[in-house]
């Protein structure tokens, strides 16, 4: 049997399967009637839209992933064998009333590392990093690296603000610009695709203390065709 997962649903060529696989990754064991192991599958962490399956006629590679999910069909012609390296922002403090200059680094040598300054999710076409960025006004940084062979490295994220420090601590929720005008802006029903996005927590001193990523969907009932719209944040 040929398996392919996402982090939402795991399915079978015969028969499509109800339950959820979680994204951080887990086991799917199929067994025949009488209980007998028949295969296993361990699914690796699944980014938002990625799916992990196997190559066929190719048992020399436990587990690949790819890119797009192709529901009740052959499983996409491009594979890759996991994620790249995220890279490293040098400098993660929330304040600055002076210009200064940022370094991205990868432990992955060989990987190319490409970034943004408007919140836009970097990809193989953004600014490749080739020396420290100048940062002057208030910015959010992100960075991915790409590496031959693999899918694009868990997205790195920085924000950078130039005003008066807050006395409270402050979240700052970076995502898509032209998701977030798109949900703002026009959405007038309930959201069913989660946009992804990063969540950071800084304390009043601005030091970052938390951050992670998160999905972004539009959430309430008649509110929604009001200008400021009711969020989930998953």
């Amino acid at each position: 049997l040929v398996v392919e997962a996402t982090s939402h649903v795991a399915r079978q060529t015969e028969k499509t399967a109800t339950f959820g696989i979680s994204g951080r990754g887990e086991t799917i064991v199929l067994s025949d009637p009488d209980g007998a192991l028949v295969d296993a599958f361990e699914t690796g962490a699944l980014e938002p839209g990625v799916t992990a399956g196997r190559i066929e006629g190719d048992a020399s590679i436990a587990r690949v992933f790819f890119q797009k999910a192709t529901r009740g069909k052959k499983n996409a012609a491009e594979a890759y064998t996991g994620y790249g390296t995220m890279p490293l922002i040098s400098v993660n403090s929330l304040y600055h009333t002076e210009a200064f200059h940022v370094e991205i680094r990868c432990a992955d040598k060989g990987a190319v590392i490409r970034y943004t300054t408007d919140g836009s999710v970097p990809t193989e076409t953004s600014q490749r990093y080739t020396e420290p960025i100048a940062i002057s006004k208030s910015t959010v940084l992100r960075a991915a690296s790409f590496t031959d062979g693999k899918m694009p490295s868990q997205v790195a994220t920085a924000d950078y603000l130039f005003v008066e420090p807050h006395t409270v601590p402050v979240v700052c929720i970076d995502w898509d610009p032209a998701d977030m005008q798109r949900v703002i802006r026009t959405t007038t029903s309930k959201g069913k695709t989660e946009h992804p996005a990063t969540m950071s927590y800084y304390e009043a001193d601005g030091k970052l203390g938390l951050r992670f990523p998160c999905g972004i969907k539009p959430k309430g009932a008649g509110t929604l065709v009001y200008a400021q719209k009711s969020l989930s944040i998953n």
